[in-house]
């Protein structure tokens, strides 16, 4: 969130333009302010419906003009978020099965994303040179590909994701698999070297807190 500038709703609903009269109006939220500098969080011009799911809006991105901290607002409780990350998104979009869509569409965007991926890989920061591998913890894993990227490269894998169908489609890839949140998760303080928030730190409602839990689960000298 802090660093896309978007926040929970946001990621899921793939920010574009606006159509008026897609879904139903969600309502606005009071003036929000920055967790991090305690200043007014100000409009931008990042206004969209949720696309892939409900059809909801409009949700608009508030923005802090000092850090640049950036969430989607109006902010929606972990129950309220529940329909935009159904079974729907995780299948449809993200494809955790495995399964090969009768879609030609679906399958040319997959083979595109997975070709994205490779490539993505071979660069900074997922080239860690000079640092010995040990233990890495994906929070947010998905399907795993980003684990399966650091186990050739000789780390101890382990995934963490509220999606039941995405710690299975990781567990397939080798991880050892937690499926809920930071809150919940079954690991000993300092037990990773490495802790990645790939395409997850938005989807999370209070990013601060999930960065602390982070750095409890960070061996001394590890990364984040």
């Amino acid at each position: 969130m802090t660093t896309e500038k978007t926040a929970t709703a946001s990621a899921a609903m793939g920010l574009a333009g606006e159509q008026p009269g897609q879904g139903p109006q969600v309502p606005s939220s009071p003036q929000l302010t920055c967790p991090i500098c305690d200043r007014p969080l100000q409009p931008t011009h990042v206004r969209a419906f949720d696309r892939l799911v409900t059809g909801d809006g409009p949700f608009t991105v508030v923005e802090c003009t000092s850090c640049h901290y950036g969430v989607t607002v109006p902010q929606l409780s972990n129950e309220e978020l529940t329909p935009y990350y159904s079974n729907e998104y995780y299948e449809g979009y993200c494809e955790y099965s495995g399964q090969k869509s009768a879609n030609p569409l679906y399958r040319l965007r997959g083979w595109v994303r997975q070709r994205s991926t490779v490539r993505r890989y071979q660069h900074q920061p997922f080239l860690l040179s000079g640092v010995t591998p040990g233990r890495i913890l994906d929070v947010g894993c998905g399907a795993g590909d980003l684990l399966e990227h650091f186990a050739e490269q000789g780390w101890e894998t382990y995934g963490i994701d509220p999606s039941g169908s995405a710690v299975a489609a990781a567990s397939r890839r080798g991880a050892e698999t937690h499926q809920g949140t930071l809150g919940d998760q079954p690991w000993q303080p300092g037990s990773f070297q490495l802790i990645t928030f790939q395409h997850a730190l938005e989807h999370i409602d209070n990013p601060l807190d999930a960065l602390r839990r982070a750095r409890e689960l960070l061996a001394p000298n590890g990364l984040l």
